[in-house]
């Protein structure tokens, strides 16, 4: 069937020439100086940011300034972007977006802030009214409105808006390299997939349910040098996983090391979730731990020199954009450690149990709180090193709060513990670091503002008393005893929880999963006369009708059976409804997670070894070749 094409504009059609479909002004209305016009059923033209060009050009300036450096946003090619812009060729909603989320560092009162808001608003309903109709600006107009709703604590609109980013990648094979393209659009293309993994995986943390982008699926080579794509020149780099006997190491950008950071960083996240969550260290266990560390001793061994953490290299981008990616990479770097080992500080609810932990060797928990120590502390002197270069140098990572607050929580914790404590000013000297380094972050980001609240709050509990009662554990003064009633025991299989990192993005969006519509609420008599109907029989019983239930009390807003009988007014006997007809033949939820669903690629165990079909094929016409959603 041959695809339909995109709308033209009423002069192109009245003419039955070639369109291109652009919005204001299509290629050729533009280059023959004419006005462009669409008919009332064509996307509709978002309003212009301003009259004022050089208004308009601040905020592209500032984007490039501010927000391109940070990981997830580094895809624009900016003289190309400019020359459209210059010449009315670009992406309206593209601008808009750009514009409102730039306008954050730019505006100056609310009625500035209040516009920038509607032009994110906009930008996003036109996108969304497209969706029928991805296309390489579109992905990237969505991920710069995901950053502004991620700093504005618009979490629900970041999920949704992540999923349809990734789906609209995977449609347009962006994990695949084109090699019909230039090489600047071969590029583009790159970092704006690999832009989409890095925000991913930022917001997933490791967690596999959250996890939309895995690196495996990913068939790219690293972006290259900044100079080298915004000069097109062509070179090659390497993949995720360098390939042997081939080096093109030096032809990768700081970003394709910090995307290779962030990839080992994933997989320690994975491996600590699992050991934390299953509440064991197994020596299998503890050989994985020192390989995941010996493999971010070698990342930071296979640097170029121009990429060390030092002052040279420090100064000369400290005011210039990439000083974001800079530092941020060091960051991460270290964080890798304190994630790999803060499942051993007493007290963080996402370490292991102390009961487990009293079990562990002396001699591994001191080698892995110092060095989770230690990386904390390395964070913080970097911080103080960009204050004392000058107050103006502004990180504009929003991740660097929660970078901040978890080291500013590792110093307090294991300053008194190690064998050479730290002492209490120096503790809050540090800590007091991580909460200066977010002080412009607090007047722009929402989430920074809050999370530096709470390093202060630490500073001050760190001003009483540093050492607390954590003594005892290590100097074995007293032995750590199960709490009565917890029920650990490290021989026993117990339950994974799960357990997120605090004031992360997961542990925002967490409190979705408690949330229940009205008609999910039964009273506890009637949760107990269903319990009883189970118990009695395994045989499936046929539906009755069940009598109208008379509300208790008519003054109860709340009474959810008030809200059965509209319900069966309306449709007759309240019989159950057997609805697993909509989901194919032969269909049995079993121990199916409901979100698998919501894809019908996924093979959905039904209590068949391998569900409705077998695993050597797609399901053939006779096996549930119809799909319902």
């Amino acid at each position: 069937e041959r695809r339909r094409g995109r709308k033209a504009c009423l002069t192109c059609h009245s003419q039955k020439a070639k369109c291109s479909g652009d919005i204001p002004r299509c290629e050729r209305c533009l280059q023959r100086g004419i006005d462009c016009q669409y008919s009332s059923n064509s996307p509709s033209v978002p309003t212009e940011i301003g009259p004022d060009k050089g208004i308009v050009r601040q905020h592209i300036d500032a984007f490039f300034e501010y927000i391109y450096p940070i990981p997830g946003q580094s895809f624009l090619h900016r003289a190309i972007f400019l020359q459209n812009w210059s010449k009315g060729a670009h992406n309206p909603h593209l601008l808009q977006a750009l514009c409102g989320a730039t306008a954050r560092f730019l505006a100056t009162n609310d009625a500035q802030r209040q516009k920038a808001a509607s032009w994110i608003n906009e930008a996003e309903d036109q996108v969304l009214r497209m969706i029928t109709e991805p296309s390489l600006s579109n992905i990237e107009t969505l991920l710069i409105i995901i950053f502004d709703r991620l700093t504005s604590r618009k979490f629900g609109k970041v999920m949704a808006l992540s999923a349809l980013v990734v789906r609209f990648a995977f449609a347009m094979r962006l994990n695949y390299t084109d090699k019909k393209l230039t090489f600047v659009g071969q590029e583009r293309r790159r970092r704006l997939m690999w832009s989409i993994f890095m925000s991913d995986t930022l917001l997933a943390n490791g967690r596999a349910d959250f996890t939309l982008v895995s690196a495996e699926r990913i068939h790219l080579q690293l972006p290259c040098h900044e100079r080298d794509f915004s000069f097109d020149i062509s070179v090659e780099t390497e993949l995720l996983k360098p390939t042997p006997g081939l080096d093109n190491q030096s032809n990768i950008g700081m970003m394709g090391f910090l995307i290779r950071i962030l990839e080992i960083r994933v997989r320690i996240q994975k491996f600590t979730h699992e050991m934390v969550d299953r509440r064991n260290i197994t020596p299998q266990a503890r050989i994985e731990l020192e390989s995941l560390a010996s493999e971010v001793r070698q990342f930071s061994a296979t640097l170029p020199p121009t990429y060390v953490l030092n002052e040279r290299n420090f100064f000369l981008r400290a005011y210039t954009p990439e000083r974001t990616t800079y530092i941020m990479l060091h960051v991460w770097w270290n964080l890798c450690y304190c994630d790999l080992y803060r499942f051993t500080i007493p007290g963080f609810h996402e370490a292991l149990p102390d009961e487990i932990l009293s079990d562990l060797p002396s001699e591994f928990l001191k080698h892995c709180r110092e060095r989770c120590l230690k990386h904390a502390v390395d964070v913080s002197n970097i911080f103080e090193s960009i204050l004392k270069l000058g107050g103006d140098i502004f990180i504009t990572d929003t991740a660097l709060a929660i970078c901040s607050l978890q080291c500013a929580r590792i110093i307090t914790s294991l300053g008194p513990l190690v064998d050479e404590p730290l002492q209490r000013g120096d503790i809050v000297k540090k800590c007091t670091a991580c909460s200066e380094i977010l002080q412009k972050h607090s007047e722009l980001y929402p989430t920074s503002r809050l999370l530096r609240s709470k390093i202060q709050e630490i500073v001050r509990s760190a001003e009483r008393d540093v050492r607390r009662e954590s003594d005892e554990l290590i100097t074995g003064a007293a032995e750590v005893q199960p709490s009565p009633g917890s029920a650990i025991d490290v021989n026993l299989q117990l339950p994974p929880r799960q357990v997120y990192t605090k004031h992360s993005f997961l542990s925002e969006i967490r409190q979705m999963a408690d949330s229940h519509d009205a008609d999910e609420l039964i009273s506890s008599e009637d949760a107990d006369r269903g319990s009883s109907v189970l118990a009695e029989s395994a045989e499936p019983a046929r539906p009755q009708p069940q009598p109208i239930l008379q509300p208790e009390s008519t003054d109860s807003v709340a009474n959810v059976s008030s809200g059965l009988d509209d319900r069966q007014e309306f449709s007759g006997d309240s019989a159950d409804y057997d609805m697993t007809w909509m989901l194919g033949p032969d269909f049995a939820m079993g121990n199916a997670e409901y979100d698998m669903l919501m894809d019908p690629f996924l093979r959905m165990h039904n209590g068949v070894e391998n569900g409705p079909w077998n695993s050597e094929r797609f399901p053939g016409p006779d096996q549930n070749d119809t799909f319902y959603f």
